[in-house]
């Protein structure tokens, strides 16, 4: 399939442990109007290795220069271009703060034009939540110490309320972000280490589900 091409640049990190079933496509945060793929360069290897997939980050254009809905299409066009580029692995979302309130309206436009959901997504410290999609399975954490934690705990009750497949993590005492600071703090290479659990145990549900396997 030919690919349309990339509406950002993007940084990639590809493992040497990649398995080759799916890709991650990684938002990073700051606000939407600080910090780049670059700066999450060491968290997007972490990601990269712990999920033994190789990630994505698009370098998504940033506000007040750009304004919205600019990032966001930028986005989606990267979720598309990751699933063109291979198109025999799944893809998976991971936002953190700013880039998880990038990642569900991503899901959600997504959603309404019919275009093919990543399986599965993960939320570090969301900031701004949405309205959940119907699907794909969601995995949010939360940090106890966040001033924003009530964003990720009313996804959570709306994601109960809807019967939707999902997993709430609060980490304790932890702070807005902490997940950057992987390889360098426990507490957050737990995190990530649960992230890619989630993403590989969704990962092999679908896959099963796809070859018949029960």
């Amino acid at each position: 399939m030919r690919c349309n091409g990339w509406r950002a640049p993007v940084l990639r990190a590809v493992p040497n442990n990649d398995q080759g079933r799916f890709s991650v496509v990684f938002l990073h945060g700051g606000a939407f109007c600080l910090m780049n793929a670059w700066t999450y360069h060491r968290l997007v290897g972490h990601i990269a290795q712990a999920c033994e997939a190789q990630v994505i980050s698009p370098d998504y254009s940033l506000a007040p220069e750009h304004p919205f809905p600019r990032a966001l299409n930028e986005c989606i066009s990267a979720i598309a271009a990751a699933r063109e580029e291979h198109p025999c692995r799944l893809i998976a979302l991971v936002g953190d703060s700013a880039g998880g309130g990038l990642a569900l309206p991503a899901l959600l436009q997504m959603r309404d034009s019919g275009t093919t959901l990543p399986f599965g997504a993960v939320l570090l410290d969301l900031t701004l939540s949405s309205p959940p999609p119907s699907s794909p399975a969601l995995c949010v954490q939360a940090s106890e110490n966040d001033l924003l934690r009530d964003d990720c705990a009313r996804l959570r009750d709306a994601c109960t309320a809807q019967d939707l497949e999902s997993q709430y993590e609060l980490f304790a005492y932890m702070l807005h972000g902490f997940q950057f600071f992987a390889g360098k703090m426990p507490e957050a290479d737990q995190a990530i280490g649960k992230a890619a659990g989630f993403l590989n145990d969704v990962c092999d549900r679908v896959v099963n589900a796809q070859l018949g396997v029960t």
